[in-house]
């Protein structure tokens, strides 16, 4: 997806609040990508984070599923 001002303004107001829990983050990486557009369905966005922290890193991905996005679905007659 193109690039955001206010998604990026989004992710830093969040990263920064990972301070409070874990001071000794040394870098904060965030990925967000829309990998197929599913307009009748909304739109479900991969997202990965990856934390630099002393002696390695942490990674988190969230990625919608087919099935939870056909649940959020509206429902259609017929």
């Amino acid at each position: 997806m193109p690039p955001s001002d206010a998604v990026a303004a989004r992710v830093q107001e969040e990263a920064k609040k990972l301070d409070e829990f874990y001071r000794r983050i040394t870098s904060c990486r965030v990925i967000i990508e829309t990998p197929h557009r599913h307009h009748k369905w909304g739109e479900h966005f991969h997202v990965r984070i990856e934390l630099g922290v002393p002696r390695g890193k942490i990674v988190v991905r969230h990625e919608p599923n087919l099935h939870n996005a056909m649940q959020a679905a509206p429902k259609r007659d017929g």
